[in-house]
């Protein structure tokens, strides 16, 4: 992993890894967080995460693990979308105090 700040995103998505349901998409963002080399490619990757958090990206699937209904389901995307801004963000505040 080349950028720091995005340790988080990999660690939020690696429960996703033991469902068949949700496996492809640990594996996009720890893809994404893996090409990642620069800056402005982490933020990158924090925005299409975010994109891909809404409900017609991830949100729309059927998911095992998370309860019944979409609830969980839409509440996990939440806090990944969030953690997505935070690591957005510190990338950029680490930037401008380089």
């Amino acid at each position: 992993m080349h950028i720091a700040e995005l340790a988080p995103l990999l660690e939020k998505v690696h429960p996703l890894r033991t469902s068949a349901s949700t496996r492809d998409i640990a594996i996009f963002v720890e893809d994404l967080v893996t090409r990642a080399n620069t800056p402005s490619m982490g933020q990158s990757a924090c925005d299409e995460v975010i994109t891909m958090c809404h409900p017609k990206g991830w949100g729309d699937r059927q998911v095992e693990g998370f309860g019944a209904g979409w609830a969980a389901w839409h509440s996990y995307l939440d806090e990944l979308s969030e953690l997505a801004e935070q690591c957005g963000q510190a990338i950029y505040d680490n930037r401008e105090r380089s």
